[in-house]
């Protein structure tokens, strides 16, 4: 953490945090002024091609309300998980996944078993994110004994639907591809324009379609500036209206617009290797 004082949304501060288990599954952290956790009613519909068409929200018409910083927020306090909810795959018990190592600063360990994601209380919107994030240990070995691949993410404008991954953005992590998004059902105009390609260049047939409508991926715009294993990167994540960017390390890596979810929760994940995340911060825009 650094040095200056930290805050806390004021729903956070209203009482002394309690654990509660959840009937999903996960495994809230919180105050006991906190409003309860909802489940959205959003499907996993699968887009067309027409820009923004086949979701087709707005802010206006998503159910929840959002926090739009004022100021910054911490959003770990350095010492707990206060404000986070984690989520595991199949309910699977997750008391060890994510563990606060002290010191100065202090970060939070995610273990990497089993995938799931620690996600914040609360929903934001129109805020700049910054966090750091490091390697530090070995990813589980793959189906076929050989090493596996380092992978995680920081999701963004996340939904809370009954799966083991929310609907909304992830700013990749995984190893050499930390700048790219990766969308799960949410209209983007740029993924718009990569499946429309990729349907043009594979053909007009049934299954040419659908592998274009699988894509979810919009790459980074250079190769990988990732730090060495065991350092320290920095990530900087804008969410401006209707537009995301992302920043590795001071670099303009990747920038999406008409993205049509424009609030949600934010979520660190685990999936399959040691991460470490600390100084996680929103600030006002």
């Amino acid at each position: 953490m650094t040095q200056k004082t930290t805050v806390l949304h004021s729903l956070l501060l209203t009482a002394a945090s309690a654990v509660v288990l959840l009937s999903s599954g996960c495994v809230e952290f919180h105050s006991a002024g906190d409003r309860p956790s909802h489940s959205s009613n959003a499907t996993g519909a699968e887009a067309n091609f027409v820009p923004g068409g086949s979701y087709n929200e707005d802010k206006r018409t998503q159910p929840f309300a959002s926090v739009k910083p004022a100021r910054d927020i911490e959003l770990f306090d350095g010492s707990t998980l206060l404000g986070w909810k984690i989520h595991s795959r199949n309910g699977e018990a997750a008391a060890t996944t994510w563990s606060v190592v002290p010191g100065l600063p202090s970060y939070i360990h995610c273990s990497g078993t089993p995938w799931g994601y620690l996600q914040t209380a609360h929903r934001y919107d129109n805020y700049r994110l910054t966090l750091e994030w490091r390697w530090s240990g070995e990813p589980l070995p793959g189906a076929d004994g050989a090493p596996g691949v380092r992978n995680s993410g920081i999701f963004i404008h996340t939904q809370e639907v009954p799966a083991i991954w929310p609907r909304g953005i992830e700013a990749q992590l995984k190893e050499g591809y930390a700048g790219d998004f990766y969308i799960t059902s949410v209209d983007v105009v740029e993924l718009y324009y990569i499946q429309k390609r990729a349907a043009e260049a594979a053909g007009s047939t049934a299954e040419a379609v659908r592998y274009a409508k699988g894509i979810r991926v919009v790459p980074k715009a250079g190769p990988s500036n990732e730090k060495p294993i065991g350092e320290w990167n920095t990530y900087e994540i804008t969410c401006r209206a209707d537009t995301i960017e992302l920043k590795v390390n001071g670099v303009v890596q990747n920038f999406i617009t008409g993205v049509s979810v424009q609030h949600g929760h934010i979520g660190l994940q685990s999936e399959g290797a040691p991460i470490d995340f600390r100084n996680i911060t929103l600030h006002a825009l």
